[in-house]
């Protein structure tokens, strides 16, 4: 069991002994497609019932449902030069007619990793003399810019 924390995606540092039905099934179905072992013959030593192992093989047949909306979201997210959240993401492909909630996108988005960058704002540039630290304003302390400006 040692092992089957790689097979099945953990984290280094997860209890390999504390797997989901599902990694159990995903564990069985790799190693007996590896080693060709009968995955029946294995599902004892894993410790889940037969029925839950074909239960949970059900849904990794599937074909994958969010593939296409996936492709769309991530060439909106490109072209928007990873800035876009995925609201804009949401509102840039309701305008080219594709129909899916934005919660929808944004699991997609959080499950993919595609996450926006943040601009960084630009610093203000110190006027010598005025805007210095410790140099001291005519209308007073603690007065912001703009209110400074509005005086002047």
């Amino acid at each position: 069991m040692r092992k089957s924390a790689e097979l099945v995606g953990k984290k280094p540092g997860a209890d390999p002994d504390n797997l989901t039905n599902r990694e159990k099934a995903t564990l069985i179905r790799a190693v007996s497609e590896e080693h060709g072992v009968r995955a029946e013959d294995l599902l004892g030593r894993v410790g889940i019932a037969r029925s839950t192992y074909y239960y949970q093989l059900k849904p990794m047949n599937r074909p994958d449902r969010d593939r296409d909306l996936l492709a769309l979201v991530r060439e909106a997210f490109e072209n928007s030069r990873r800035r876009y959240g995925y609201k804009r993401i949401h509102q840039e492909l309701r305008s080219a007619g594709v129909i899916a909630s934005a919660k929808r996108i944004m699991r997609l988005m959080t499950m993919h990793g595609l996450v926006a960058r943040v601009q960084k704002r630009e610093t203000q540039q110190l006027v010598q003399g005025r805007d210095r630290p410790g140099a001291r304003h005519p209308l007073g302390p603690g007065l912001s810019r703009a209110r400074r400006l509005k005086h002047m």
